[in-house]
């Protein structure tokens, strides 16, 4: 009997705070809808099923004994078993699997009986790839007993992260700030070129804010322009 696994499990559901999880009440969901296996489902006369049908199996794979992996104590999930732990119908669920499994699209893969058994045995990863760097010390370490994680704890790791990752300006974007703040468009073009050579980053940390930085380069301009008309009338005639 074959066993449904989701694809690359480990790289696209998982995050550094999931592991920490033994059980988990949500699950990460990418949201790029550019993808070719998207676009293809996207132009499906059955897409809205398919990806109904995509998002529960999904959200029923991460609670798995081995997230992932649809087969718990009792044997691999089928197509009614899903619809019984869904809560949806069947015949979404018959329409979506063929789809998902096709190497078109590939985001979902089956594997023997046996080898799934084997990888809940012995905790390995369901990812075709190697594993990353990292990830096997990641499992080793996560507590056994760990507490599931509240909403507010996940909103405030949101938060952070998002904080944490600024979105590289664009150079309309500066000209329309410098704008704002009274400096030449002509400085869009240095401050952009400044900042890449840089890597966007001050000191050694990653740039948080161009904005902040756009009000700092106005600083310093306004600054060296002052000491410049200074040193000129020192060696004027």
């Amino acid at each position: 009997m074959k066993v449904i696994i989701v694809k690359e499990w480990n790289e696209r559901f998982e995050t550094h705070e999931t592991r920490r999880y033994t059980h988990l009440r949500w699950v990460p969901i990418p949201n790029k809808h550019d993808g070719l296996s998207f676009r293809r489902i996207s132009i499906m006369a059955d897409r809205s099923d398919i990806f109904a049908a995509w998002i529960l199996i999904v959200q029923v794979a991460s609670k798995m004994p081995r997230r992932g992996i649809l087969m718990n104590e009792f044997g691999a999930l089928n197509e009614q078993d899903l619809a019984l732990m869904s809560g949806f119908p069947a015949e979404i669920f018959e329409k979506a699997i063929p789809v998902l499994t096709d190497p078109k699209i590939g985001w979902l893969d089956t594997i023997d009986e046996d080898a799934a058994k084997a990888l809940l045995e012995h905790k390995e990863s369901v990812s075709p790839e190697p594993k990353k760097e990292g990830e096997t010390r990641a499992k080793h370490t996560t507590p056994s007993l760990e507490p599931e994680t509240t909403r507010d704890e996940r909103n405030r790791i949101e938060r952070k992260e998002r904080k944490e990752c600024m979105v590289r300006p664009t150079l309309t974007e500066v000209a329309d700030k410098f704008r704002q703040l009274g400096v030449p468009e002509s400085e869009a073009e240095k401050f952009m070129a400044y900042h890449e050579s840089k890597g966007w980053v001050v000191g050694r940390s990653p740039m948080k804010s161009w904005e902040s930085a756009c009000v700092t380069w106005k600083t310093n301009l306004n600054t060296f322009g002052q000491q410049r008309q200074t040193n000129y009338r020192r060696i004027a005639p």
